[in-house]
């Protein structure tokens, strides 16, 4: 803690003023027992229970970090209240550092390796002068592949020894390093969504890291880190006749707050297999691929007919925290687990740097029910879910 006290000397003699106090607190929502306080100029958001928003409380009415001690008083834990005026005060002022965009990535004017891929009435062209790089982009809508060259949107990529980028139709250009890869495929998805839905940047809450089901009316997002069994049950439901709007990436619109149709394939890991491949005819054939130590190889699963293929975005009422358990247990779906939920839902996803879609976001999750479902058995999972709708 002697970090802390020696920052709380440094702030008292500076004593400084915090000129944005005014303003920079709109954007505040109690959820259930919690209150999420969401920060512009850092594009933060912060999770608290109702002991540490009175922290929040003193940090929001002083003006300075002696102000701000003064009004806690001197018979509470000194070291935490700086932890946490350190942290607030952080969150508040940092800016986020903008990557610069590498200058060694230059377009060829003709890229030798095209693909043609088509939804609803949307051609695109993915051309990339880089066979390997390609494939990693387009493996999860090998299922969308055509012959028809009308297209009316592109996507090119270039790569070179230490960089990829990636164009889109207007001109736009961004480009990161070859160690970047899974960014890479995230904004080449970003970027046909786009195409998709004749949508642009600004037109998103944010693409949240959740499978989305449906039943043809409305959507329950599963929510859960890497290895939460998400997507094996995305691909459950789906196999039992619900729609899959979106596996992993869960794109919310401005508009409505509903969540977007992505036509990718599930990618089904490796550990999965022996539960997915005798539902699916001819896995064994489907696309594959291998992405690194940890995840090992995955299948792509492409996504079966929607039940309203005319709509294109669905509102989404409930979030189920998933919690597969490798050992038997009795399943369990109950609601609450909002602080998990938030913490895991806000910390994995990109969501847009504006109060604007902030605040929508927020008012979006006052809105929805959550639930926590924990289970070994896939066909109890399967009716409990089923029972939200």
């Amino acid at each position: 803690m002697q970090n802390l006290l020696k920052i709380l000397v440094f702030n008292e003699a500076h004593n400084y003023t915090r000129q944005k106090i005014n303003s920079n607190y709109k954007t505040e929502k109690q959820i259930g027992n919690y209150i999420v306080v969401y920060f512009n100029t850092s594009n933060s958001y912060i999770v608290l229970d109702k002991n540490t928003h009175t922290y929040f409380k003193a940090y929001k009415t002083a003006k300075t970090k002696v102000a701000y001690l003064t009004l806690l008083g001197t018979t509470s834990n000194s070291e935490l209240n700086i932890l946490f005026y350190d942290t607030f005060f952080e969150l508040e002022n940092t800016i986020p550092i903008k990557k610069s965009k590498p200058l060694d990535i230059v377009f060829s004017k003709s890229t030798p390796l095209v693909k043609y891929l088509t939804y609803q009435n949307l051609v695109c062209q993915v051309a990339s002068n880089n066979m390997d790089t390609l494939q990693d982009a387009s493996s999860s809508y090998q299922h969308l592949e055509t012959d028809i060259q009308n297209s009316s949107h592109t996507l090119t990529i270039q790569e070179n020894a230490s960089t990829m980028a990636l164009k889109n139709t207007s001109g736009q250009v961004w480009s990161w390093s070859l160690h970047e890869k899974h960014v890479f495929q995230g904004k080449f998805s970003f970027e046909l969504l786009n195409a998709i839905h004749q949508k642009t940047e600004q037109d998103w809450i944010g693409t949240l890291h959740a499978s989305t089901i449906g039943n043809g009316e409305e959507g329950i997002m599963l929510v859960g880190n890497s290895g939460s069994g998400k997507s094996t049950l995305a691909t459950l439901l789906m196999l039992q006749g619900f729609d899959l709007i979106a596996d992993d990436m869960s794109a919310m619109l401005l508009e409505n707050n509903h969540i977007a149709v992505l036509p990718a394939a599930i990618s089904v890991k490796e550990k999965a297999f022996n539960t997915i491949a005798p539902l699916v005819p001819d896995f064994q054939s489907l696309p594959t691929q291998y992405i690194n130590t940890k995840k090992g190889y995955v299948t792509y699963v492409p996504p079966l007919p929607l039940k309203n293929p005319n709509c294109l975005s669905y509102p989404c009422k409930n979030l189920v925290l998933v919690r597969y358990s490798q050992t038997p247990i009795a399943t369990q779906l109950k609601q609450g687990a909002e602080k998990t939920i938030l913490e895991e839902l806000i910390s994995e996803s990109w969501l847009a740097h504006n109060e604007v879609h902030a605040k929508a976001f927020l008012d979006w999750l006052g809105s929805v029910n959550f639930y926590e479902l924990k289970y070994h058995n896939n066909q109890e999972a399967i009716a409990a879910v089923s029972s939200l709708f």
